[in-house]
């Protein structure tokens, strides 16, 4: 697969992080991105209208995906809603968070996740 842009010192992939293997870990210092919601959203080639258990299984191996492929100070940039009501009241934001850090994704106070070994070289702790 080659790269949807390309420079010297930047390469940016429109990809499946579950399926691509043009990455390797350890390799990336930013990851941007907006997972699917889980709230009936028609994509190409993913299933919005799982079960939340699902979802959150799906979620776990993006996250761990995500820490293989951050460099040690890498960084994860994540667009995700604080809660949606599909199914009833789901906590989404709160869930995420505490699936990151079980993947030693720290957050920071910011709410910006990074490496867990990152934090803790600067003294940062873990905040829900």
């Amino acid at each position: 697969m080659k790269p949807y842009f390309e420079t010297d010192s930047i390469q940016i992939y429109n990809a499946d992080i579950l399926t691509i293997k043009e990455v390797k870990d350890e390799s990336i210092d930013l990851i941007i991105t907006s997972p699917p919601y889980d709230v009936n959203v028609e994509y190409a080639n993913y299933d919005d209208a799982i079960s939340y258990a699902d979802y959150l299984t799906f979620t776990s191996r993006w996250l761990a995906r995500c820490y293989n492929f951050a460099k040690p100070d890498g960084k994860l940039c994540l667009n995700i809603p604080i809660d949606k009501n599909k199914g009833g009241q789901k906590s989404v934001y709160a869930d995420i968070t505490t699936m990151a850090k079980k993947n030693r994704l720290a957050v920071s106070h910011d709410d910006n996740m990074e490496r867990a070994e990152h934090l803790k070289a600067y003294g940062l702790g873990l905040l829900a």
